[in-house]
């Protein structure tokens, strides 16, 4: 069995790899085979069911492979707290879904020709630019079925990469505009997440985000996260623009949240100052904060965050993409870790930027973090993790276990 889920990850992690270089060579077949010299098993043909397409494996010495810094990443496990459903999608999955004619879509044909529409290519100058490519995605995205299979999809990309507990957020008025009820959006994104966590053994629960600038929105989603309790919902999030002032909306909504049972966490000093970051832990009760770099712009609010144990939610990827941070060297992320301040390490937008979870372990390393702080911020996003008190105890200890395994297989 232990066999046969290696061969799985291997093999999912493989496709990946292959719809990425056929978007960059502007080659795509019906059925693909390829040839991999990287798995330790017969020559077998195996059909993936999500991605439909068929491929090869070609044995050879795999003794290598585990010493590479993307296995190694990859077999850590991991918890995973800033995660956007919608920028999570897979390029795979979003052409497929994108030749259905639903929601009056009408985009190129072509792989090389679509993946513009759905994804960043390279550094933005803003994270203005950074999200132009949504309303696309949401446009593919959509409809209950579709809804359905990206964060069923979501459950199976934990899997592969080894992140055993996840927090997967998202907008669910999302749908309005193509006529979908909020209802129906939470109960399919729900939907696919039980059997995405029942099938690959994850757990994965979620995050309902108000946006800047639509704070006539934001108690109807209070509302909702607070009716969603029972489906997975744990928290509430703002995210959007951060030059936009904070409606008083937001203020009550984020109140009301928090008194009947839910956790807050805010996108904050991503692109806006320090000052934001001290708005979102006095006015609105943030336990975490979405990004936060720019805190240590300013000694006091750090302060602040770090006696008030506030959490960070960094992804440094994004934080290089959208221009957040100007460079490795001058990253905040350094200084979260040399100081000890509470952090962990997520994706944010993987679909859009084309990365996975352990490519930001490898980031970071290259940005002088050690393996040890590395582990240490897992154990730093289980214990910021908003699952109820019983729940994380045994998150705690599954971590540990694993945890071990992965230090004495090394």
């Amino acid at each position: 069995m232990l066999a046969a889920n290696h061969l799985q990850i291997q093999m999912n992690i493989a496709l990946d790899m292959v719809w990425r270089l056929l978007c960059d060579t502007e080659r795509l077949e019906p059925f693909l085979l390829i040839y991999f010299q990287c798995l330790g098993t017969s020559t077998t043909t195996y059909i993936n069911s999500t991605h439909h397409t068929c491929i090869a494996f070609i044995p050879d010495n795999t003794d290598d492979m585990s010493t590479t810094d993307m296995e190694r990443y990859r077999r850590l496990p991991k918890v995973e707290l800033h995660l956007h459903g919608d920028g999570a999608c897979r390029l795979s999955t979003l052409f497929e879904l994108s030749k259905c004619g639903q929601n009056g879509i009408n985009f190129p044909a072509d792989p090389v020709q679509f993946k513009p529409f759905v994804c960043c290519i390279g550094k933005q100058e803003s994270l203005t630019d950074f999200l132009k490519v949504f309303p696309n995605i949401i446009k593919i995205i959509s409809t209950k079925e579709n809804l359905r299979r990206i964060a069923y999809e979501y459950c199976e990309d934990c899997f592969n990469y080894n992140v055993i507990y996840a927090e997967y957020r998202y907008w669910p008025l999302a749908g309005v505009e193509n006529k979908l009820d909020p209802k129906d959006f939470i109960e399919a994104i729900s939907d696919g997440l039980d059997k995405g966590q029942k099938t690959f053994n994850v757990k994965v629960r979620q995050i309902l985000c108000f946006m800047r600038h639509r704070p006539e929105e934001a108690m109807q989603i209070a509302e909702l996260a607070v009716q969603y309790q029972f489906r997975g919902v744990v928290a509430v999030d703002i995210a959007g623009d951060e030059t936009l002032p904070m409606d008083q909306s937001f203020i009550n909504a984020f109140q009301k949240a928090k008194k009947l049972g839910l956790h807050i966490t805010v996108h904050a000093g991503e692109s806006g100052s320090a000052a934001n970051v001290k708005e979102a832990i006095e006015c609105l009760g943030a336990e975490r904060i979405g990004h936060g770099y720019h805190v240590i712009d300013d000694i006091s609010v750090y302060n602040l965050a770090r006696e008030r144990h506030v959490h960070f939610e960094a992804c440094p990827t994004s934080s290089l993409f959208t221009n957040a941070q100007a460079s490795e060297e001058e990253h905040a992320l350094k200084q979260f870790a040399e100081d000890g301040t509470s952090f962990s390490l997520s994706t944010d937008d993987p679909g859009v930027m084309q990365c996975n979870i352990a490519d930001e372990y490898i980031l970071a390393e290259k940005m002088g973090l050690k393996e040890k702080q590395l582990i240490q911020s897992v154990f730093y996003a289980a214990h910021a993790s908003f699952l109820p008190d019983e729940e994380k105890k045994q998150l705690l200890t599954e971590l540990e276990r694993k945890m071990k395994l992965y230090t004495e297989r090394k």
